[in-house]
């Protein structure tokens, strides 16, 4: 299988490792590939203490249908922290790098459908009214 390597560290660039951290990596859809089902259970790895990593993944080129998988980092906080960006990440058949794998998304905007402003509006930056048919409200959200 493929190996995907890179380091884990925090923005100072200190490795994590007195806070346990882990990378799980989640195929976002149940595929196929040369025979074999392959369910949505989530691959974890644990950074070793430099925040070195290595982990076997299935490639995703052939993959049926065509998936990706999505990579959630955990670490050891009193309230429990994490990241999940939320990337698309592709592993080719020679593997690579995870900084050369990821393909962000294409902006943090997103569109919300409903007759009154977003429930959790820091994410949106548009809403859409469609009780104001046969033309739509847009309305931009400013916070």
């Amino acid at each position: 299988m493929p190996l995907v390597t890179g380091t884990l560290t925090d923005f100072g660039l200190k490795p994590l490792a007195d806070q346990q951290p882990q990378l799980v990596f989640t195929p976002q859809e149940a595929s196929t590939k040369n025979g074999r089902l392959l369910a949505t259970a989530p691959v974890l790895v644990t950074p070793q203490p430099s925040g070195y990593f290595e982990v076997d993944l299935v490639a995703t080129a052939g993959l049926v249908p065509e998936t990706w998988y999505e990579l959630t980092i955990l670490w050891l906080t009193p309230g429990g922290g994490f990241d999940h960006p939320r990337w698309r990440i592709t592993v080719p058949a020679a593997g690579g790098q995870i900084g050369t794998l990821l393909s962000a998304p294409a902006g943090s905007g997103a569109v919300f459908i409903g007759s009154s402003p977003p429930p959790m509006p820091s994410q949106y930056t548009w809403w859409i009214d469609p009780t104001t048919l046969p033309l739509p409200t847009l309305h931009e959200w400013t916070n």
